[in-house]
């Protein structure tokens, strides 16, 4: 069997994923192009430092000049280590962060520590890979030559830095920049349900609107403030509702009918009977006559049933209101009173003097047991004894009958269903039909046990008082 999806995850699915994917495919761009900006930018800062450096030479030797200029005594440097001494004088006054090295003429005459081993670069930007470092710890390096004006010496610069620690750096700032996306898709998922539970609240209501609708409440429901999806749907609801409403019409005139064309033949033939018997007194002729009237009798009863029944079925609702059930069951019991003579039944009543009122239609009510009594008289042996018991909760009727096997016991409730062994008995098998029918029209439970204080039947009637 296929597992229902729900409309709500499935919108929520085809919003979130798309925009996690866009997220994630943008910020892998984004980061890529960041990653080559800030690249970019740490060239043009090397570039820079390598500038600084030969304008800080630059301007440290045309200032040496001219103090020499001005001081004879002075004896003249050679100016090579004139502009060596200018640059570790540069170094240790400034502390350059940086890591470089300077070249004059052709001959290395500074370097810092951590480069002092390296090869060397060509002009511009180069990735220089040092023989005592492992891969991952490659080198950028940028060279920049300049001419001093004063002489015919070319000063070099050479500027170093580490790929490694580079990459750090950047891993860390895109980490910065880029980590707030890891909440977008829970910050999207929560907004996206909020946003779709909210258009789904209307489909709920719609669909608890048609479930609070029944055979006793076919109102139709409104159209106008229903949303354009959902227009079709509640005008084919309320088309549904019409015809049902003239189903039931329809029945309930036919049932009417059927009570009057079936009862006119019935008391034609019942006034025939007694006509008969009144004016002819032929033995011979009164078991005829009373085999007829024990035949309208029971056709009588049948249809009485049927046609309550019916009523009870196409009856928009039931009329609730509190009644007195243990009244209902002595009125019954004395409608019953020839049936139970006949048969020499006696009747046991156990009744809590103070129950309380039974939320129910009386009639309703009265039909329901008025066929448990009847059952339980129609099944009795002869001189055997009813039991009944009475409270809050519960109606309990038990006979002496023959009983109900343990799986006949849900059957007995079906519509024309006679138990194996009952065929010779009066009845037609609607009588504890209708009376399911009643206990279900009121969320009551009608049930069937073994009985406690009898030996045949017992038929449970558990209800609510109101409180």
């Amino acid at each position: 069997m296929s597992k229902n999806r729900s409309i709500t995850r499935r919108l929520i699915w085809l919003i979130v994923l798309p925009v996690i994917l866009l997220v994630i495919v943008g910020a892998g761009l984004a980061a890529r192009m960041a990653s080559q900006s800030v690249n970019d930018l740490y060239d043009q800062q090397m570039q820079a430092n390598a500038g600084v450096l030969l304008s800080f030479i630059l301007y440290e030797s045309i200032e040496h000049e001219q103090e020499e200029d001005d001081d004879e005594d002075e004896p003249d440097e050679d100016e090579v280590e004139e502009l060596l001494e200018i640059t570790e004088a540069i170094n240790a006054e400034h502390g350059l962060p940086v890591n470089f090295r300077l070249i004059i003429g052709e001959q290395t005459r500074f370097e810092s520590r951590s480069v002092a081993s390296f090869p060397a670069c060509s002009t511009g930007f180069n990735i220089i890979m040092p023989a005592h470092e492992k891969l991952q710890n490659q080198w950028r390096c940028y060279r920049q030559e300049q001419t001093l004006l004063t002489s015919n010496i070319t000063v070099t610069v050479e500027v170093f830095e580490s790929l490694h620690q580079r990459n750090l750096a950047i891993r860390s700032l895109l980490a910065a920049t880029f980590s707030p996306l890891i909440l977008l898709p829970l910050l999207l998922a929560g907004v996206t349900y909020w946003a779709v539970s909210s258009a789904m609240r209307t489909l709920r209501n719609v669909s608890s609107d048609i479930s609070n609708r029944s055979v006793d409440n076919l109102e139709r429901l409104s159209l106008e403030q229903q949303p354009t999806e959902l227009l079709p749907v509640a005008t084919s609801v309320n088309q549904l509702l019409d015809g049902i409403e003239r189903s039931l019409k329809r029945e309930k005139q036919f049932t009417d009918d059927a009570a009057h064309e079936l009862r006119t033949p019935l008391t034609s033939i019942k006034m025939l009977e007694q006509l008969l018997r009144r004016d002819n007194k032929d033995p011979a002729l009164l078991p005829h006559l009373d085999g007829l009237r024990d035949g309208v009798d029971k056709s009588t009863k049948l249809i009485e049933q049927l046609l309550g029944f019916a009523r009870l079925q196409t009856a928009k609702s039931l009329q609730l209101n509190p009644i007195n059930l243990s009244g209902v069951l002595h009125t019954e019991l004395g409608l019953l009173a020839p049936q139970l003579v006949s048969k020499q039944l006696e009747v046991s009543i156990e009744e809590d003097r103070y129950s309380r009122p039974v939320y129910a239609n009386e009639s309703a009510m009265a039909l329901l047991i008025r066929n448990l009594l009847s059952n339980a008289c129609k099944f009795s042996d002869s001189a055997g004894t009813i039991y009944i018991f009475l409270d809050d909760s519960f109606l309990i009727v038990e006979d002496d009958g023959p009983g109900i096997d343990e799986e006949n016991r849900e059957r007995v409730f079906d519509r024309f269903y006679r138990a194996p062994g009952t065929k010779d008995k009066p009845g037609s098998g609607l009588g504890l039909a209708l009376a399911k029918w009643v206990a279900d029209a009121h969320k009551f439970e009608l049930y069937v046990q073994p009985p406690v204080r009898g030996t045949g039947a017992s038929i449970i009637l558990r209800y609510h008082s109101p409180e």
